[in-house]
């Protein structure tokens, strides 16, 4: 599917779009929660994705990488609905 794709033993996830994002943690944290749960993202969960993803360093990968790792190891993802 769009966006994901499998190699021999390693899942590969295209987060160009999110790069592109990653000045802005508010609008970075937003668009990851609207893909990985459906924009159902309590606000206490948003403003500690957006705390880590500031406090990251500023290169972009870093802010990425903090969004995606804080809300895919949340109790709230791991809930399905």
């Amino acid at each position: 599917s769009e966006g994901f794709s499998w190699g021999p033993k390693v899942a590969v996830i295209d987060i160009s779009e999110e790069m592109g994002l990653a000045a802005d943690p508010e609008i970075l944290v937003d668009a990851v929660a609207d893909k990985m749960m459906a924009g159902e993202i309590s606000a206490e969960l948003r403003e500690e994705a957006i705390g880590l993803a500031s406090a990251a360093s500023e290169a972009k990968g870093a802010r990425v990488a903090e969004a995606l790792y804080i809300i895919a190891t949340s109790p709230e993802f791991a809930v399905q609905r």
